[in-house]
């Protein structure tokens, strides 16, 4: 329009307006955003109590404007939208549940593409058209044939908005794009030239960047139906080479800059700021990992490594492991990598040793060649433990961790002794384990708040296990907060289930169920491997502390089966796992106590069959790494049942309960406490407990084996 046919335009409006409230309507008007504009701010200047509603990718910027942004829709909506349109489509189509919520996930939400993709069901099945995603510009094409074009194809939807962005702005997109979990301004300035405010300020105004609060401040993200436009065009522009390498660039020297607050005083701001940037920096460890870059893979796992150890998801570490393992063989790191190096192999070699993984000899390969160092006391500490253990000879750890649990230097002596308790508790001492973790708490000093609270955490566990509630209950509590502001959801689960324990075994019933109630809240969307089954747990024993005897066995039944499926990433499975035999034994013993009807009865044989079926295979004398307290359930449980149950002679089964006390077996929930057993063992056979302690003499479990063996051989099939 001419000068003048504007001016005819506003007055006429106005004139039609007149002086009375009004709504105008302007629809869809990006594409002439700036002629709106200037309509808008005269009639809303010259016009009272008008009001105009517009809709558009990018606002007016008038004075005059309040923005609303629509977002995606939710999860429910989205998938109700699918199922519509798709039924629709082809009213006979199966739609299961986890596969529509997939789909409406992977598309954001947005309603066009969900529209699109449920058109897809008329010749597809639905899992087609969420596996045929990973390619969603061309496989989302076609649609109403009455809708405008550019809404025909997902790819004319983004493609529109990028046909109104400038130079810049398009270079921004196809940059940042590389990220897939958002950014913030820094970041964006380390992959752009230009200024990332600008940038940034476009992108959000043509609605193709999201502006959140976070923790951390605002924090910017894309679709990843964007993202994966961008990344189109990034590499189009030929610009894909130069963009990674910004990216990584980035990545690494995140890593490097907060690395160093880990285990020090300023711990929380580094966990912080790690946790705000972990999908993207965990994504580029894969990256490094896949392109056989050591240099960038070290200086991301000594950082991850060490967030993940802090945050008790061992798991992510041990998913890596042989990826590692094949990428460090043979290397030689740079000098100026070594002491990255050693803290990146530190913190992966530490979780193998918790699974007893055997893919991990290259990495101890490479730490021993590099040794502990004149770095930082801590590494020199850790790595100097680490090094301490020779899987050829499993047997020379314990004098090596006792040498250097004597050593004067306290970095030395603090990780000897925390691995000390371990080993003490795993050959049936827990007595001995809490003295060396004791030990490890007198030395702490300026560890950062971590390195006490796991050790409170470990002192919880081990004081629960020899039955002491009040020195456990203080130790949990003493270790939650900072358990909980490092965001460690599975030691914090771990830990309130524990309190809700101990209020079980000292009779406050709705204490306990109040701290249930805590532990059910806990849902930070992490992955969280001993978290689910903890609950289940401490439902089940308030269920049976409150006589409800059917929920209580049903729990328990529920935790071993989901335990007994639990796997681990990348390691094979024994079928002796402790976590499997745990569960089974705890629930045998439930069962020994309340089974009442005969399908509580029929269940309780099937966990009797397994416990002895795993027992047999635990009872090794040649596995070095038997854990004698887990073998210990197993032949309490056996023992309860045969004596419970009257299901093998009484001295048989006492027996058994004497060896799973010499095991140490743990007595941490109620249901495992002897003093619920021993008053039947005492009424079916006066004195027998006292006996065979005395014909036991000082002998530990190392020396029972056989015995153990021989007794579980002959029990009833």
């Amino acid at each position: 329009l001419t000068p003048e046919q504007r001016a005819d335009v506003r007055g006429r409006v106005a004139q039609r307006l007149g002086q009375a409230p009004s709504l105008l309507v302007l629809d869809n008007c990006e594409h002439l955003v700036a002629a709106v504009a200037e309509l808008v701010a005269f009639l809303v200047s010259a016009t009272a109590d008008l009001r105009v509603l517009t809709t558009s990718r990018a606002p007016l910027a008038i004075a005059a404007e309040r923005v609303y942004p629509l977002g995606e829709l939710g999860p429910a909506d989205a998938a109700a939208l699918y199922r519509e349109r798709a039924l629709a489509a082809r009213p006979d189509a199966q739609l299961p549940e986890a596969v529509v919520a997939s789909i409406v996930a992977r598309l954001d939400g947005l309603p066009l593409a969900i529209e699109l993709a449920a058109a897809k069901v008329r010749v597809m099945a639905a899992e087609e058209v969420d596996r045929r995603l990973e390619d969603r510009f061309a496989l989302l094409r076609g649609g109403d044939r009455s809708a405008p074009d550019r809404h025909r194809t997902l790819l004319a939807v983004i493609d529109w908005s990028w046909n109104l962005l400038d130079d810049a702005q398009r270079r921004a997109l196809r940059r940042l794009a590389l990220f897939n979990d958002g950014f913030t301004l820094e970041a964006a300035a380390a992959m752009l030239d230009d200024d990332a405010v600008d940038a940034a300020q476009g992108l959000v105004d043509q609605s193709l960047l999201s502006v959140r609060e976070a923790a951390g401040g605002v924090r910017y993200r894309m679709l990843e139906t964007v993202r994966e436009f961008g990344r189109l065009r990034l590499v189009e522009a030929g610009e894909d080479t130069e963009a990674r390498a910004a990216h990584r660039a980035w990545a690494i020297a995140y890593a490097r800059r907060h690395r160093a607050g880990l285990l020090g005083r300023d711990q929380f701001a580094a966990i912080d700021a790690l946790a705000a940037e972990e999908v993207n920096l965990a994504d580029e460890l894969r990256d490094a990992l896949a392109d056989g870059d050591r240099d960038a893979l070290v200086e991301l796992l000594a950082a991850l490594g060490t967030f993940w150890t802090i945050r008790g998801e061992h798991t992510r570490l041990v998913a890596l492991m042989a990826a590692v393992a094949d990428a460090v063989a043979g290397w030689r790191p740079p000098p100026e990598l070594e002491d990255t190096t050693r803290a990146a192999l530190a913190m992966t070699l530490t979780n193998a040793m918790l699974t007893l993984d055997q893919r991990s000899d290259p990495i101890r390969e490479l730490l021993a060649r590099l040794g502990p160092g004149d770095g930082d006391p801590r590494l020199v500490g850790i790595v100097s433990m680490l090094l301490g253990y020779d899987p050829a000879d499993p047997a020379a750890l314990a004098p090596r961790l006792e040498r250097l649990a004597a050593s004067p230097d306290r970095h030395v002596a603090l990780p000897a002794r925390q691995w000390l308790a371990h080993l003490r508790e795993n050959v049936g001492d827990p007595v001995g384990a809490v003295e060396a973790a004791e030990g490890a708490l007198a030395l702490v000093a300026d560890d950062g708040p971590w390195t006490p609270a796991v050790l409170r955490t470990r002192l919880a566990d081990l004081t629960m296990h020899l039955g002491d509630t009040a020195a456990a209950g203080a130790h949990a509590r003493a270790a939650l907060p900072v358990m909980e502001r490092l965001g460690a959801a599975d030691d914090v689960v771990q830990l309130r289930t524990l309190l809700v324990l101990c209020a079980i075994a000292e009779g406050r019933l709705d204490d306990a169920a109040a701290e249930l109630e805590r532990v059910y809240a806990i849902d930070d969307g992490r992955a969280m491997i001993g978290a689910p089954a903890f609950r289940r747990f401490g439902a089940a024993e308030l269920a049976l502390a409150r006589g409800d005897a059917a929920a209580g066995l049903r729990l328990y039944r529920e935790c071993a089966a989901d335990l007994a499926a639990l796997r681990l990433p990348g390691i094979e499975s024994t079928g002796v796992e402790p976590w499997t035999v745990f569960g089974e034994s705890t629930a045998l013993v439930a069962h020994a106590h309340h089974a009442a009807s005969a399908a509580d009865e029929a269940h309780a044989r099937r966990l009797l069959a397994a416990c002895r079926e795993r027992a047999l295979r635990m009872l090794d004398a040649a596995d070095p790494h038997l854990d004698y307290p887990v073998a210990g359930l197993g032949l309490f449980a056996l023992g309860a049942w045969g004596l419970l149950r009257e299901a093998a002679p009484a001295e048989r089964a006492i027996e058994l309960l004497v060896l799973a006390d010499r095991f140490a077996y743990s007595r941490m929930f109620p249901t495992m406490a002897w003093e619920r057993v021993a008053p039947y063992a005492e009424a079916r056979a006066p004195g027998r407990i006292a006996e065979l302690r005395a014909r036991l003499g000082d002998r530990r479990a190392p020396e029972l084996l056989d015995a153990a063996r021989e007794l579980v051989a002959g029990l009833p099939g």
